[in-house]
């Protein structure tokens, strides 16, 4: 299939309407898998240990601003690889969402969560970048900069809207100089008063670099890259799946504890949760998970 198809798809769904209709079920459902939780005390050392590979893989941010994470229900969408394949993956992207208590959409829908197999992707997206493609619409020029200058086989990012911890919508500003507002309900120390919604995620994968990789490794780091905004580790590491492009060594056959952990921890804490205080959540449901699998052996 020619690039130029693959982007026109691209195109069609950075334009498509509605991106903006939030729900609280999600949340609701969350919270409710947060309370079945249970975690046993640490392994000295243990947690200060996951912090730093939970705040590696979600990102050191300077703020304490929610993270980014779906509201509204995911629809899949993929081209450039053959339908067995592509099925193959939107299948366990799916079944990822699903245990991780994202909602997802039925069929048919419109796509919300792309993930594309191009040749050459690095300069095919240079290229858009530089005629100002749709596609990006939304990215500032400082994430703009960073996502050229990723490193690897594969690119991906999210876009996202501010809204009030109720779903409201930034109002826009008018001609007569009334600036942008958001209406929030009150003020707390607990939580912020906005959430950070993923609205739409791409992630473009060079076809040469899937060779050798299943459907599962392939669909579990398109997860990772669309389901919550992540950035693949500076040196290869068994511990993610976001390393399943990075270096020469042995990749995981799939997501491993870390990276359940940041799904079902994001996704169980209210989405107005402080960055610290979800990224607390994915260490405590990362350890449980550790648990569990050591209880099995």
């Amino acid at each position: 299939m020619r690039t130029r198809d693959l982007w026109r798809f691209v195109l069609l769904f950075v334009a498509v309407p509605g991106w903006a209709q939030a729900s609280d079920e999600g949340a609701q459902a969350s919270n409710e898998q947060a309370r079945d939780i249970v975690v046993e005390a640490p392994r000295t050392g243990e947690r200060a240990a996951l912090w730093n590979q939970v705040r590696t893989v979600t990102g050191r941010s300077v703020s304490n601003d929610p993270i980014a994470r779906f509201q509204d229900p995911v629809c899949l969408g993929s081209l450039g690889l053959g339908r067995d394949v592509t099925g193959a993956i939107l299948d366990r992207m799916i079944e990822v969402a699903e245990e991780s208590g994202i909602r997802t959409a039925g069929n048919p829908c419109d796509p919300n969560v792309l993930v594309l197999f191009v040749d050459h992707s690095r300069e095919e997206m240079r290229k858009l970048a530089a005629k100002g493609h749709r596609a990006f619409a939304g990215l500032s020029h400082q994430a703009m900069r960073k996502l050229m200058a990723e490193p690897g086989p594969a690119q991906a990012w999210n876009l996202t809207e501010v809204r009030s911890r109720d779903g409201d919508p930034v109002m826009p500003g008018t001609s007569m100089g009334v600036p942008p507002t958001l209406k929030v309900g009150s003020m707390s120390r607990m939580a912020a008063s906005i959430r950070q919604d993923i609205v739409g995620a791409v992630v473009v994968i060079d076809r040469q670099a899937v060779i050798g990789k299943s459907p599962r490794q392939i669909a579990d780091y398109a997860a990772m890259r669309t389901y919550v905004r992540t950035t693949p580790p500076l040196h290869p590491s068994a511990e993610t799946i976001l390393s399943l492009f990075e270096g020469e060594g042995t990749a995981p056959t799939g997501l491993t504890a870390i990276d359940r952990g940041v799904l079902r921890g994001l996704y169980a804490a209210p989405a107005n949760s402080f960055a610290r205080t979800g990224q607390a959540k994915m260490v405590s449901v990362t350890m449980a998970e550790r648990a569990a699998a050591e209880a099995q052996d």
